[in-house]
């Protein structure tokens, strides 16, 4: 159960914050309170807490330096910042130091509790260290949010030989109204649903529920043979909307990858199926969406494929000038074939999807720009002329370009030559894997692994094994050390595992490479 630690001056907040909130009903208590972040650190020594709820504006000790003397003091805690400041630095500030969520005051419990789980689901993946000791479940959870070191990957598949030659899909559900999944009586819908589709997973054995909090939840599906995971995923789908169905709530979008044939493409399908149900955005929510489900360039009011390319790319890399000079040919083409209003929507959907779709392989998420995306895109795509649904295309495709320039500068071999230097600074690190990786560039996992693997035709861990192998070498010709201090200098926990990768990479054992550099 999460440990939680409040601290904020004002003593009401506190006490709304404490007994207003059923934490015992999502896996939380309230270990400690405090009224300034001096009286915190010392509740911390008391009793280290999982999770720092705090506020900014407080005496002797404000929120940002408390975050502060937490970072240093006790890094395995996580905070979230509370505030009645809606000034940009301040949540920057407190971003940068490591904050998991900036929230503003009045607090809404279901912000809050949204959070905390939020929270217990990152802490839950990033904390699995020993394979020995996880489920199937578990295991999977770790495949498919990269979280295994290479030497611990390895280890795992061997622990879990049951999904060779297995068959695996992903499937997320989407969650969109996090104060409704958080509300109802006695019991709120999102546990009811937990508990649901639990009890669905227990009974189907090869379904495995590997991820759940307010927003999103994740299933992984296992069979042996192609045919056999569609039929299982007709199934589970059937499955979850009967569950939505029965608790009334219509405010989910269901996102499918394909079939993937080995356990170590689960990443990837992972960000297929955040992918896919993004396309909510432009048909609405309530049904489920299948990777390449859209509308057909060709029938997008006489917008040819090649324009249509263009204005994505223009628009993710930042270029109004060009995006601005597409548009206004694609208008010109309308006014010349005279178009209807119905074909002009038709475009700004297929145009949005395209442009959505793209920002989910650059890792941006729609909410990042706009507080109610699907507001904004219904408004674009059902204006009533022509001219008006062509401006509102244009102001968000600027809006969402200046955002992507901001936030993703970096071209893919940019970023993929950040990862490259990362891990050849880090290969001594015995815990670098594509999730640590990725939190360190501030991206996703499965985000990070299909960039690098697609760029370098390697993977992730291929690639920190080779780092680690080309170091050994040089250090088995040049030094007397041993063998096994050698392994643990370049990032090897385990000497026999080490001496199984120097073979398989060379051809022969550490202690031939060194005899024959003799």
């Amino acid at each position: 159960m999460l440990k939680l630690l409040i601290v904020d001056d004002e003593q009401f907040t506190r006490d709304c914050l404490v007994q207003r909130i059923p934490w015992e009903n999502y896996g939380a208590r309230v270990i400690a309170t405090a009224s300034d972040g001096l009286e915190a650190l010392s509740r911390m020594e008391e009793a280290l807490p999982d999770i720092l709820i705090t506020d900014i504006k407080m005496p002797k000790m404000n929120g940002i330096d408390l975050l502060r003397a937490v970072r240093e003091r006790f890094p395995s805690v996580d905070a979230i910042m509370i505030s009645g400041y809606e000034e940009f630095e301040y949540a920057k500030g407190a971003l940068n130091l490591g904050a998991k969520r900036y929230l503003l005051k009045p607090i809404d419990p279901a912000e809050l509790i949204d959070a905390v789980l939020c929270i217990k689901e990152q802490r839950k993946a990033v904390g699995v260290r020993e394979p020995a000791q996880t489920v199937a479940g578990e295991y999977l959870r770790c495949m498919l949010y990269s979280c295994y070191t290479p030497e611990q990957v390895e280890d795992a598949m061997g622990r879990f030989s049951e999904f060779d030659g297995k068959w695996f899909s992903v499937v997320e559900l989407q969650l969109d109204n996090v104060r409704e999944i958080l509300q109802g009586q006695p019991i709120s819908v999102y546990n009811a649903l937990v508990d649901a589709f639990r009890e669905y997973c227990r009974k189907r054995e090869k379904v495995f529920l590997v991820e759940k909090n307010p927003r999103n939840m994740v299933f992984v599906l296992v069979a042996d043979q192609e045919e056999e995971l569609v039929e299982e995923t007709k199934r589970t789908l059937e499955a979850i909307e009967s569950g939505l169905k029965k608790q009334k709530y219509l405010d989910y979008a269901i996102g499918l990858s394909r079939p993937v044939a080995r356990v170590e493409n689960l990443s990837a399908a992972y960000l297929e199926a955040m992918r896919t149900a993004s396309m909510k955005y432009v048909y609405g929510n309530g049904r489920v969406f299948r990777p390449g489900e859209r509308y057909e360039f060709a029938a997008s009011a006489g917008s040819s494929l090649e324009r249509m390319e263009n204005l994505v790319k223009h628009t993710v890399n930042y270029a109004p000038e060009e995006v601005e000079r597409f548009l206004r040919e694609q208008f010109l083409e309308m006014r010349r074939r005279k178009v209807c209003l119905q074909e002009t929507q038709q475009f700004a959907r297929a145009l949005i999807g395209n442009v959505l779709e793209k920002l989910t392989e650059l890792d941006l998420r729609l909410e990042e720009i706009y507080t109610d995306p699907a507001g904004i895109i219904l408004t674009i795509c059902t204006s009533q002329s022509n001219s008006e649904i062509m401006d509102r295309v244009h102001v968000f495709l600027n809006t969402v370009g200046r955002y992507a320039r901001e936030h993703r500068g970096a071209t893919p071999d940019q970023l993929t030559q950040f990862i490259r230097e990362h891990i050849e600074k880090n290969y001594m690190d015995p815990q670098l894997s594509t999730r640590t990786i990725a939190e360190n560039l501030h991206f996703n996992a499965a985000y990070v692994s299909a960039l690098f693997s697609a760029s370098s035709r390697t993977t992730v861990t291929n690639y920190i094994n080779k780092v680690r192998i080309e170091n050994a070498c040089a250090l088995l010709k040049n030094t007397d050390q041993r063998i096994s201090d050698i392994a643990q200098s370049v990032g090897y926990m385990h000497n026999s595992y080490f001496c199984t990768v120097f073979k398989r990479a060379m051809g022969l054992s550490p202690s031939d490479y060194r005899n024959l550099q003799a």
